[in-house]
């Protein structure tokens, strides 16, 4: 057999090799979905919350970016001027 020139084969090898940790992740992603499929209230109000928090956590940084990007743009905005 020849090898093919970019061959992906250590790539493989490299997904392969922690096949412990792929199999233990999808047995309890299993199990949860289990869980939450049979409490249905609680995994809608838990994910709502969780989407929540996660909007006003983005929210707050970007205002934060949006505060340094602004100082800098007038940083550079006076240096270009003569």
């Amino acid at each position: 057999m020849t090898r093919a020139v970019g061959s992906n084969e250590g790539r493989v090898v490299a997904v392969h090799s922690p096949w412990k940790w792929f199999l233990g992740l999808g047995a309890a992603l299993w199990i949860f979905g289990i869980i939450a499929s049979a409490k249905l209230f609680l995994a809608t109000v838990g994910a709502a919350y969780f989407l929540g928090v996660m909007m006003f956590v983005s929210a707050t940084l970007q205002l934060i970016h949006a505060r340094v990007s602004a100082k800098n743009l007038h940083q550079l905005c006076t240096r270009i001027r003569p």
